[in-house]
């Protein structure tokens, strides 16, 4: 939600919110050299950190945003609303 790009694990559900090279980076549980080079990548390109943050940040919104989390709640309790 700040507009920056992530690192995450492959690991759980971490995947399904970091998508590697798109949002951010994911790397490896435990692997030190690839976080290494994960977080090198991206403080050494400011255009593809700036990049990734943006699509990062369009994705939460689009994703668990107030209109999403309302919508998922309306949905939970079987009323669809009407977005039109």
């Amino acid at each position: 939600m700040h507009g920056k790009p992530v690192i995450g694990t492959n690991h759980g559900g971490i995947p399904e919110i970091v998508h590697e090279g798109e949002n951010g980076h994911l790397v490896p549980q435990g692997d030190i050299r690839c976080l290494a080079l994960a977080l090198l990548d991206i403080l050494t390109d400011e255009e593809k950190a700036r990049t990734m943050g943006l699509k990062g940040y369009q994705m939460a919104i689009r994703d668990f945003g107030w209109e999403a989390a309302t919508t998922k709640l309306l949905e939970s309790y079987g009323v669809l609303p009407d977005l039109a």
